[in-house]
């Protein structure tokens, strides 16, 4: 049962590649679009340093993403 939940899981990330990011800083929660990839089940993406997101989750590793 767990190896078929893994694959169905992994086939869902491969027919997405786009993710909320949710973070928390001094304004307030804040939601931003990133497009992933993922390495097994890792996502990965790239933000500029100085986008809001990556300000708040440098400052706070709490995040969400759906």
């Amino acid at each position: 049962m767990a190896d078929e939940l893994s694959d169905r899981v992994a086939a869902f990330l491969d027919a997405h590649h786009v993710m909320s990011l949710a973070t928390l800083g001094a304004k307030g929660p804040h939601a931003a679009s990133v497009f992933y990839a993922r390495d097994g089940f890792a996502l990965l993406w790239v933000s500029d340093r100085a986008s809001r997101h990556s300000a708040e989750l440098e400052a706070d590793g709490r995040v969400a993403a759906t």
